[in-house]
């Protein structure tokens, strides 16, 4: 199973990210994460604190840049 997925999300402009290791699932837009949210809030798992969402959205961030450049960064309307 890879580590991070990307879908379009319902916005026009957003990206839905989900780091599949920690149960994580961040929007995307605009060229900047906006939220995150725990997928196992459910279950009893808390929102990560500032550093580890920080480390997490890089790890995202370097993902998208690498893999999904053209779809996730572009500036065409």
């Amino acid at each position: 199973m890879e580590r991070y997925t990307i879908q379009k999300s319902h916005s026009k402009d957003g990206w839905i990210c989900t780091d599949t290791q920690n149960k994580l699932i961040c929007y995307f837009e605009n060229g900047k994460f906006n939220d995150i949210k725990k997928l196992a809030f459910q279950h009893g798992v808390d929102r990560p604190d500032a550093s580890t969402a920080e480390r997490i959205y890089q790890g995202m961030y370097d993902w998208l840049k690498e893999n999904h450049h053209d779809k996730v960064f572009s500036t065409k309307k």
